[in-house]
């Protein structure tokens, strides 16, 4: 009977609890448990049909079409697919999305309805300068409605797509609405009704900042950034960056990066793994450290996402620091 169903509807699944490839942390000579029951999940997801994908950022296997109905369970990805893209879905829980994704229909409820979706404040927020500032906007608006918030910028948004990620996952995370639009870059309206208005200043921001940030970025033990995942091209970006910085001051440096799990299936793979390792860069396929048994290899993390900060401070009890990559390595001012 699985066979009849299967096909139905183009369909992924999220990071998994054990890097795909363990080589990038052999070195620690860590005895990881559970890795046979992990790839067994993994055999049975894609002999039901699922894509080979274990990322966060499915949307870069198949791009969301304007309007499209999804059945998403990862929330920052349905952030980025309604808020980016105008696609149509609700944060869901995975036992609905499979079976939504075995079925190949959802339920018309919630953000399928497109009276559900207009916003119903406008939030004025300082532009963000790189990842870390609009992971701490994400985190600002979320605390401070529970609407559909009108992203209105006090400048333009200059940072990119990669600020537009930080800010859907540290705002998805941190409030029950999966949608907000950015004045300019969202496809859909941000006009509202009324003149429903709250503003965030850049003092907010900096207070937020020191909440996610209790240990020196001098004494942590190793940067993470992938949460979202990152893409090859940022990878080689980072890879850049950290040997800058050992030219610049002598000093090895620790990278932890996550990518989609679908890139250990590449030829170029053990070639790209082994040249990061070089550097200092370990790259972690298909996993995470926010979903990782992390304790067992580090007690303090920096890194430049905000969802990762607070699931790392709460969940495994990690010293953390939301920073930069360039102020980890020294290339910029440390805040």
């Amino acid at each position: 009977m699985m066979k009849l169903f299967m096909g139905c509807v183009f369909a992924t699944f999220n990071p998994v609890g054990i890097p795909l490839d363990l080589k990038p942390i052999a070195e620690y000579d860590i005895e990881y448990s559970g890795i046979e029951e992990q790839h067994r999940i993994i055999d049975l997801l894609t002999r039901m049909g699922f894509h080979f994908s274990a990322t966060c950022i499915p949307y870069i296997l198949r791009r969301p079409r304007f309007g499209e109905h999804l059945a998403w369970g990862e929330s920052s990805a349905v952030g980025i697919a309604n808020s980016f893209f105008g696609a149509y879905t609700n944060k869901e829980g995975g036992p609905l999305a499979l079976l939504a994704a075995i079925a190949g229909v959802t339920y018309n409820a919630g953000l399928h309805v497109k009276s559900n979706r207009k916003p119903k404040v406008q939030v004025m927020v300082p532009c963000p300068k790189n990842e870390v500032d609009a992971g701490l906007l994400g985190y600002l608006v979320a605390q401070k409605t529970d609407e559909i918030p009108a992203i209105q910028c006090l400048g333009r948004w200059c940072c990119g797509f990669s600020c537009f990620k930080a800010f859907a996952a540290a705002y998805a995370s941190f409030s029950h609405n999966a949608h907000f639009v950015v004045t300019g870059i969202s496809p859909e309206s941000s006009k509202i009704e009324g003149d429903n208005k709250i503003v965030v200043s850049e003092d907010e921001v900096e207070m937020v900042r020191e909440k996610f940030s209790d240990v020196d970025i001098n004494d942590v033990e190793v940067f993470y950034t992938g949460c979202p995942h990152t893409t090859l091209g940022e990878v080689f970006r980072i890879i850049r960056l950290v040997e800058k910085a050992r030219t610049m001051h002598g000093k090895r440096y620790e990278v932890w990066v996550g990518v989609p799990g679908y890139y250990v299936l590449r030829r170029w793979w053990p070639e790209v793994r082994d040249y990061a390792m070089r550097r200092g860069v370990k790259l972690l396929a298909g996993t995470c450290p926010v979903v990782m048994d992390v304790k067992k290899f580090v007690d303090s993390v920096a890194t430049d996402s905000v969802k990762a900060a607070f699931y790392l401070k709460v969940r495994h009890r990690l010293d953390v620091r939301v920073s930069t990559l360039e102020q980890y390595l020294g290339l910029e001012g440390n805040e």
